[in-house]
């Protein structure tokens, strides 16, 4: 959530949403579950090949329309970071300081980790953060990537539009700040990608014990536990990856019981509907 300072005029989001510019943290997770740190950085690359050589892009399967989408993400993913980047210069002081020992924990545990950002931009990612926006502001990035999105879509390379050393310069930064959002993404997103050895070993262990049925006032009676053991079969028929069952309550008329069903972190939603009688 951005609460602080308004970005500067010049600066200021032209591409995202009112409710992204409130909530710039939700575009940088949206960007993950458009394609990983890796994949966004072979587009970017991709992208940078047309950019600087005399061939225009022409995604095979779903064509040239491809690089407006490449194009609109990285636009969105620039302005929210730099909202959140404000953001942190206001509140830097309440955040907690992240340990080395943490930081060991973070690479244990979760599915990607870069490695092209030193021991204090891992500990701290607004400092990278900080760097990719030092030189070359937003409208800045804004210009560039818009005559990268016309040159990469004519066969002749624009040499008197763009220099090499700014093309090199945003690409790089690009690059780093795709790491940077990473780590943020994983540690204020709300749901961190971990490794999947790890959620199989969670499950694995929560599964190999029998699947417990607590309840919370009022106390269920004699013939209600008996029902409940058997919705309780039946749910657990029907989806197998239940962790646990709470018996919320009961309402008399019409006779219904309410439950709260917990599952995997890694299950896909699923909606479980049962009537009694």
């Amino acid at each position: 959530m951005y609460n602080g300072t308004y970005a500067p005029r010049e600066h200021y989001p032209k591409t995202l949403r009112h409710y992204e510019v409130e909530n710039p943290i939700s575009v940088v997770v949206d960007f993950f579950s458009a394609d990983s740190v890796k994949g966004h950085g072979k587009r970017l690359k991709e992208w940078r090949y047309y950019v600087v050589n005399d061939e225009h892009y022409d995604e095979k399967r779903h064509g040239p329309g491809t690089l407006l989408f490449i194009y609109d993400l990285n636009l969105k993913i620039l302005e929210a970071m730099y909202l959140l980047l404000l953001n942190y210069k206001n509140f830097s002081y309440q955040r907690e300081q992240l340990t080395e020992e943490q930081l060991e924990e973070e690479k244990e545990q979760w599915e990607y980790y870069p490695k092209n950002l030193s021991l204090k931009e891992q500990l701290e990612p607004y400092k990278a953060v900080k760097k990719v926006f030092k030189k070359i502001k937003p409208q800045e990035y804004r210009d560039q990537l818009h005559e990268w999105s016309h040159a990469a879509l004519y066969n002749n390379a624009d040499v008197e539009a763009l220099y090499a050393g700014e093309v090199i310069a945003v690409y790089e930064n690009l690059i780093k700040l795709y790491s940077a959002a990473w780590l943020i993404c994983q540690r204020e997103g709300g749901r961190p990608h971990l490794k999947r050895s790890k959620l199989e070993s969670d499950l694995a262990d929560t599964s190999s014990e029998p699947v417990a049925l607590k309840t919370i006032d009022p106390k269920p009676t004699a013939a209600e536990k008996l029902g409940l053991e058997e919705i309780k079969n039946l749910i657990l028929k029907r989806c197998p990856q239940v962790q646990m069952i709470i018996h919320l309550g009961t309402h008399p008329r019409p006779h219904t019981f309410y439950l709260l069903i917990l599952i995997g972190d890694d299950e896909k939603h699923r909606s479980i509907r049962l009537a009694t009688r």
